[in-house]
């Protein structure tokens, strides 16, 4: 189907001279013959010419059933027909100007649907980057290992004895948490690698340093305390690895486990301070 076309009405037609003229000829017929006229000629004549139209196939054209030479002599009586040509009068003029609406309307389309696909790309380039992200998190989880440590061999141990004097790690049983991971991995199917047990080590709880003279046992308020506030912030140090998303929180399968530890540890030092109040 063809896009839908329109014809210009002025509002002073019905009370106009040349209306009421082909009133007089056709009688009320004369309120929508012209307008019919008009609409058959955009779609169908656009040259508003009827030169090679007959009488009765004019009236055919517009659904009139009366007398199709007293219609024909009506509006060129009235002058809405040209009477040499039998063209449209004034055709030229209003053709013109319907179209340039026409194009006018096309335009503004064009202008909107361009705008409405800017948006499109936007979202799909914003999806596009979450695509990304989640696939380097896969890679990098489902990498092959530099070194398979599943089962510690000689330089391992040596490896491990290292880590055991680092003062980075002081504090931290380094031989228990290697358990822990490789238990880890193999409930998970991951492999033991030394860069896993790196970052493992780096997100272990490190013990509460409390000031110089603090008692320690039994433990009071303000140890309590104390060791709430190095939860949180190892809380929120594993929560700023993460990212949100319309789901929340995004983790690593290692970090998840971690913050559920940590929240585990959190819940039971406010269970604690508050059997002390």
């Amino acid at each position: 189907m063809s896009q839908s076309r329109w014809i210009k009405l002025h509002t002073n037609f019905f009370s106009h001279r040349k209306t009421m003229r082909l009133r007089s000829a056709i009688g009320f017929h004369a309120f929508w013959v012209p307008p019919r006229l008009w609409a058959y000629a955009m779609e169908h004549r656009q040259s508003g010419s009827f030169e090679d139209f007959s009488d009765d196939e004019i009236a055919l054209a517009i659904g009139y059933d009366g007398d199709a030479k007293k219609l024909v002599a009506g509006l060129i009586g009235a002058g809405f027909l040209d009477k040499e040509t039998r063209a449209i009068h004034n055709w030229e003029k209003y053709f013109a100007l319907a179209k340039a609406n026409e194009l006018h309307a096309r335009k503004a389309a064009s202008v909107r649907w361009g705008k409405d696909k800017t948006r499109q790309d936007k979202r799909a380039s914003i999806c596009s980057a979450h695509a990304e992200h989640m696939l380097s998190i896969a890679a990098n989880e489902s990498q092959p290992a530099s070194k398979d440590v599943d089962a510690k061999d000689d330089d391992d141990v040596g490896w491990l004895e290292k880590l055991k004097a680092d003062p980075s790690y002081q504090g931290i049983d380094v031989s228990r948490e290697w358990g822990k991971m490789a238990n880890w991995c193999k409930a998970n199917g991951r492999k033991a690698t030394r860069r896993r047990f790196i970052n493992w080590l780096n997100r272990c709880d490190k013990p509460v340093n409390l000031p110089a003279g603090t008692s320690t046992a039994p433990p009071s308020t303000y140890t309590l305390k104390t060791q709430l506030e190095a939860v949180d912030t190892q809380i929120a140090e594993v929560k700023k690895r993460g990212f949100d998303d319309a789901f929340g929180l995004r983790l690593k399968t290692e970090d998840a486990a971690q913050l559920k530890e940590l929240q585990a540890k959190r819940d039971e030092i406010i269970s604690k301070m508050g059997k002390l109040t």
